[in-house]
């Protein structure tokens, strides 16, 4: 009876230190995210070993020393005969109590009683899809694209006062001046998911259909999305990613939309490095790296004289702490989130300006923008809601075309990277705004409806995608 009291003890501590063990972890989380990578198949394969470490010294080590200390507390108070004897009399009642308690405090903590608002109002995607017929768009002038998500950068990063310097100095000097302010719409709040938002205009949010389909099959296998489109234009596509290509769905998404070639670790491992640079994120290679894999492989697809898709995700700002990369360290920047960021902004420029001397950019759009918001937390910023991703890009076709729209969700990039790389003027798509085309009525009439109460709302017509 002894021992299944105190395991029992343990388990109610230990759930009340899931939500620190995410937050620790992972920064924001909501219910959306947590569910698909314990639904996806393969989905927490690569996940890195101080997450582990994390959850063993907050939902492991913590509660044990918790549970000591009260047994301890518990002895003594029994030998001095001063321990309440209802108490014990007591014990199932309290246990389930703070049981359901814990359970009640998890689920608050990642919005899950937000859910219920998920089943009232009408089917979002019926009001807003838009169906184009791509073959009547053909165009004889096409770009080549380079597609490079940066973990968690925002435009918060160019404030001096919070960061004693402007950490996204080096973009600027190599992209110019940002003008745009990306926001964070729900269902885009994490890697994948603003990939996904970013590329097929629809949010990734496993309960707005209540089903993920196939744990193994596709990422929104019936939705046609950029990397569908480029690949009926003949182009090559290839992914990158440092850590490993199954973490949080990427295969599934990417190798079912028109990607032939994809590199996660174990690819690049085998093909690019040898695996004692698997320094960054879940034993992955780090950005320098990688971008130096990536460059050359551009150059490769540039020779070639064929339209090429190169798609490209950073890991080495993730939160809390980042990952600082060796060649990093050896220019002497120090072991700290804001020193990373300033890093990886550098070695972007670099990518950038070999691009530039290459002439590689002189018929190719380069997009670099956040996957999605800062996780952690960032003393002096503004509120999590209120944060800007960063966002910009350098486009031959629209370099005398100046964009009408420069406030932007991820949903917005698939039509706007629609008209850089193929002139396919489309206003709207999915529940995205073409930047360039659309009129401020239409723009801020989705962008209300996307930030509203009624946007992720269960939905048939969502389902139907999987």
């Amino acid at each position: 009876m002894f021992i299944i009291r105190s395991a029992t003890v343990l388990v109610i501590i230990s759930i009340f230190y899931v939500p620190v063990f995410i937050r620790k972890s992972f920064g924001e989380v909501n219910f959306d995210q947590l569910m698909f990578f314990i639904y996806t198949d393969g989905g927490t394969i690569g996940t890195d070993i101080n997450v582990l470490i994390i959850f063993l010294k907050w939902a492991i080590i913590r509660p044990v020393i918790l549970l000591i200390l009260f047994l301890v507390t518990y002895k003594i108070m029994k030998r001095w005969n001063v321990f309440p004897s209802f108490m014990e009399r007591l014990f199932k009642p309290i246990a389930l109590f703070c049981f359901c308690a814990g359970l009640i405090y998890n689920v608050h903590s990642l919005g899950g009683f937000s859910f219920p608002g998920r089943y009232v109002g009408q089917d979002l995607m019926a009001n807003y899809f838009k169906k184009v017929d791509f073959k009547k768009l053909q165009t004889t002038e096409k770009n080549n694209l380079i597609m490079l998500y940066v973990e968690s950068l925002e435009n918060t990063f160019s404030d001096v006062e919070i960061f004693g310097h402007d950490l996204n100095a080096p973009l600027t000097d190599s992209l110019g001046s940002n003008e745009f302010s990306l926001r964070q719409a729900p269902g885009t709040g994490w890697t994948t998911a603003g990939m996904v938002a970013s590329q097929c205009g629809v949010p990734l949010a496993p309960f707005m259909g209540n089903s993920l389909g196939s744990r193994d099959g596709p990422i929104l296998g019936n939705l046609i999305c950029l990397g569908d489109i480029l690949d009926d234009e003949g182009y090559s596509q290839t992914f990158l990613v440092g850590p490993d290509l199954k973490f949080s769905g990427m295969d599934k998404f990417y190798l079912n939309h028109g990607f032939k070639f994809a590199y996660g670790k174990d690819e690049i491992f085998k093909k690019f490095v040898t695996e004692d640079l698997g320094t960054g994120w879940g034993g992955g290679i780090q950005d320098d790296t990688l971008l130096d894999i990536a460059f050359e492989i551009i150059k490769l697809e540039h020779k070639e004289q064929k339209n090429f898709n190169v798609t490209i995700v950073t890991t080495d700002n993730h939160a809390p702490d980042g990952f600082l990369s060796p060649r990093c360290a050896s220019q002497s920047f120090k072991d700290k989130i804001s020193e990373v960021i300033w890093c990886t902004n550098k070695t972007i420029s670099n990518f950038v300006e070999k691009l530039k001397n290459d002439k590689i950019l002189e018929n190719t759009v380069l997009v670099v923008m956040g996957d999605h918001n800062f996780m952690g937390e960032i003393d002096g910023a503004r509120p999590f809601g209120e944060r800007a991703i960063y966002f910009d890009y350098i486009a031959p076709k629209t370099t005398e075309i100046s964009p009408k729209q420069t406030q932007l969700t991820h949903f917005d990039v698939f039509p706007t990277a629609l008209q850089m790389v193929l002139g396919y003027e489309i206003d709207q798509l999915h529940l995205g705004s073409n930047i360039f085309t659309v009129d401020n009525e239409s723009h801020l009439k989705m962008h209300d409806y996307i930030f509203g109460k009624n946007f992720l709302i269960y939905s048939d017509f969502y389902r139907s995608f999987w």
